[in-house]
């Protein structure tokens, strides 16, 4: 009788969760035409919604090259206004000192919070989403029309507790970025808003 060999049991590796989060990074690149890349991006995710709209971008820098913004955003066509916050950058111990969840009661107050009117932009947006099989690992994505700046795209990477989490959305970000034909080189660590901001201020020194 000949003897079975028992299967080898490997143990999944311990993964290990770090106590703070690593931050919610971005990552966008120009592109040579917003709207032609609508179809293709409709295949490779989920179109969430889009439109025409003019933002007055508000913005207080928390530290060298670190901002938050209060953007009020008007839709072209129904006039309807919606107070937006954007302050990914910040880390968990930064203070803002209000509730972000309230809208146009800050409008009013901005300036005694340090915030300042850095841009009025018109802009075309459509918004999406790159699925994973974790929900809270989905990918944001956003392709944008400046007039007087460019189209752009711009990939949102959430915040996590597990670097391999992290690595692995920052490497479908990049794949991504690679279908539609956005070179790795062309990739610029930010996101559009600071972008736009800092171009704007370098052409004001100039």
């Amino acid at each position: 009788m000949i003897a079975q060999k028992k299967p080898k049991f490997n143990p999944p590796k311990p993964v290990h969760k770090l106590k703070w989060k690593i931050p919610e990074s971005k990552l966008c690149a120009p592109v040579a035409d917003a709207n032609a890349l609508v179809p293709q991006l409709k295949k490779l995710c989920k179109f969430i919604g889009g439109g025409e709209f003019v933002d007055a971008v508000n913005a207080k820098e928390f530290g060298e090259n670190v901002f938050a913004y209060f953007i009020l955003r008007t839709n072209k066509k129904t006039e309807e206004e919606q107070v937006l916050f954007e302050g990914y950058m910040l880390q968990e111990e930064d203070k803002l000192g209000f509730d972000v969840q309230s809208s146009f009661s800050f409008m009013e107050d901005l300036g005694k919070m340090g915030y300042q009117q850095v841009l009025s932009r018109e802009i075309e947006l459509w918004s999406f989403t790159l699925p994973a099989a974790i929900a809270a690992n989905s990918l944001r994505v956003r392709l944008y029309s400046i007039a007087d700046f460019g189209d752009f795209i711009e990939v949102s990477v959430p915040a996590t507790n597990f670097a391999s989490q992290k690595t692995d959305m920052e490497k479908r970000a990049g794949e991504l970025l690679a279908k539609i034909g956005v070179k790795k080189d062309g990739i610029v660590p930010t996101d559009v808003t600071t972008l736009q901001m800092l171009s704007q201020q370098e052409q004001k020194q100039e």
